[in-house]
């Protein structure tokens, strides 16, 4: 019995090292499987990131060019000592071009020259505009001859967010300037999260303003101060890692980002739901676990049942050979002690015929015939206990006579 169960035990954990190798091999190509899907993820993330910041650098390099070849021919004028006048003329006249060159993204130039405030439409500022204190102005002077771009604002006659590119001018203290609207770069970001399986693409500015977004509503926010927010989890990412795709998790849902940066310092970031796309690689492996579950707990009980029907036979079969071993012994007791009985009542019965023969007192001759009748009886009886042992162990004989039956009941 304890054999029995030490094979039942090995037969149990023979099956479960069976279930978990395959297990294991299931686990370990679903961990490949989820290792390439997430590099293929990063790839599309990643061409769409180099796509849309090549056309951003290239539409924010059209505008940085056309400043820097007004601010090449302001810079000449000032050498040559011409007039506030000419050269308001001359930022008139460049305005048109300008706003060709930008697709009309820009609404031409403008700038504070010879401490003169000139515009390129003849817009006349409110008496309280100080342009030395404006942030272009400001932002100019602090980077001198670079083309700087300021920080985006909203435009409260067009409504559209604005970027201003400013660059100071020879005599170190005049600036020339032109805004660039962001309808473009918000076309960008709309198309790209359109054309592709990207959940989310923007632009951020280098304080994490959103200055484009593929949902319009998030526009104008600052995902580093508004906390609880997915935009917010995901620039606290960015500024905790120094690799450009990432991964993160947010209300129950898991994204993979990529971040690149801009030539300005801005960010582009293009961010997947990869939450339906793991879960379709899990389905599987959850199948596999519960199969192995079942399979176990099916398989188990099975083999209990089977060991505990082994052990019942074998305590069965026990009795019985035990109960076949009695009943042979008693059937070998039986007959030896039914010929060994039989052999002294032969010898009495017989002692007591030559007494019926050769005695003639008629009292002992009635005790002998008492003791012939008795032992008869007697020897009848352990025949009987002989036949009983014949039969028990299949030794007996049937004799094909006739025979009375009222005899044989009586």
């Amino acid at each position: 019995m304890k054999n029995h169960k030490k094979k039942n035990i090995r037969d149990i954990a023979i099956y479960a090292l069976i279930i978990l190798f395959f297990l294991g091999i299931i686990i370990v190509y679903y961990l490949m499987l989820y290792s390439q899907t997430r590099e293929s993820l990063i790839k599309s993330g990643e061409i769409n990131a180099l796509s849309s910041v090549e056309t951003i650098n290239s539409y924010l390099a059209t505008g940085s060019d056309a400043l820097m070849l007004s601010g090449y021919t302001l810079d000449n004028m000032l050498r040559e000592n011409k007039t506030n006048e000419e050269m308001h003329d001359y930022i008139r006249n460049q305005t048109p071009a300008v706003a060709d060159l930008t697709s009309h993204s820009s609404t031409g130039i403008y700038g504070y020259i010879n401490d003169e405030y000139m515009d390129g439409l003849d817009w006349v500022p409110d008496a309280d505009y100080v342009p030395a204190e404006r942030p272009w102005y400001i932002a100019a002077m602090n980077e001198p001859g670079k083309v700087v771009i300021v920080d985006p604002y909203l435009d409260a006659e067009t409504h559209t967010i604005m970027i201003t590119l400013a660059k100071s001018l020879c005599d170190g203290k005049s600036v020339v300037a032109m805004d660039l609207a962001m309808d473009q770069l918000q076309s960008i970001t709309e198309v790209l999260a359109d054309r592709t399986d990207s959940y989310i693409e923007m632009i951020l500015d280098d304080e994490y303003n959103v200055i484009a977004h593929s949902d319009k509503q998030e526009i104008g926010k600052n995902y580093k101060q508004v906390g609880g927010t997915l935009g917010n989890r995901i620039v606290s990412e960015y500024l905790d890692t120094d690799e450009r795709a990432f991964s993160i998790k947010n209300q129950g849902k898991e994204y993979i980002v990529y971040a690149i940066s801009l030539e300005n310092n801005w960010v582009f970031m293009s961010v997947s739901d990869t939450t339906s796309v793991y879960m379709r690689l899990q389905i599987p492996l959850m199948l596999s676990v519960v199969a192995a579950i079942l399979i176990l707990a099916v398989l188990v009980p099975l083999l209990i049942s089977s060991n505990r029907k082994t052990i019942l036979a074998e305590k069965l079969s026990l009795q019985t050979e035990r109960a076949i071993a009695a009943s042979d012994a008693k059937s070998s007791f039986l007959s030896s002690m039914s010929h060994e009985i039989r052999t002294p009542i032969n010898a009495v019965l017989g002692m007591n015929e030559m007494i019926l023969r050769e005695c003639e007192d008629e009292s002992i001759l009635s005790y002998s015939q008492n003791i012939k009748t008795a032992g008869n009886t007697l020897l009848g009886l352990i025949n009987d206990i002989l036949d009983f042992s014949k039969i028990e162990a299949g030794k007996i004989e049937i004799l094909p006579v006739d025979y009375d039956l009222s005899s044989v009941i009586t």
